[in-house]
């Protein structure tokens, strides 16, 4: 990994981070170009055993929990507390951007896909992620193989991320 990546914190307050994981929360430079790093990372290192990489970028506040919940109630209505029982939102979770993701993003949204077509993605897409996931850009709230699946969509230079 890049210089930007390795000065990148270890840890957020006295929790220590997971290994190959740091937290740029304040400074947007810096966190540009880690992204940047990591994403070269994630296309170039192609072993299956590769370590994990990852930024965390924000720390879900009070403000985000709550916008969410408006958000969820938009799409469920009375059926909100099932899903907060089942992936409940809390203050405190870290927003994360990890080589997985990245190459998840590569994979499935660098080319059109047929009956489901994805917003192309370019190499400078990756360091708006921040930006767009935000609560007041979810477009849609799912479950898939047990896991909470959050589509974002947010307009940035005339194009839909």
């Amino acid at each position: 990994m890049g210089p930007c990546f390795a000065a990148g914190e270890t840890r957020i307050g006295r929790t220590r981070l997971p290994a190959g994981l740091v937290a740029i929360l304040t400074n947007t430079m810096q966190l540009r170009c880690a992204i940047a790093e990591l994403h070269h990372y994630a296309t170039t290192v192609r072993a299956p055993d590769r370590p994990r990489r990852g930024i965390v970028y924000r720390i879900v506040e009070n403000w985000e929990v709550d916008a969410l919940g408006h958000k969820l109630r938009n799409f469920y209505g009375s059926k909100l507390e099932e899903v907060e029982a089942d992936f409940p939102f809390l203050a405190g979770h870290f927003h994360l951007l990890d080589d997985s993701t990245i190459s998840h993003a590569c994979n499935r949204h660098a080319i059109a896909e047929g009956a489901h077509p994805h917003q192309l993605l370019e190499v400078g897409d990756f360091h708006l992620i921040p930006e767009v996931v935000d609560p007041r850009n979810i477009v849609e709230f799912s479950v898939s193989k047990n896991m909470p699946r959050v589509v974002y969509e947010k307009a940035v230079d005339g194009r839909t991320l």
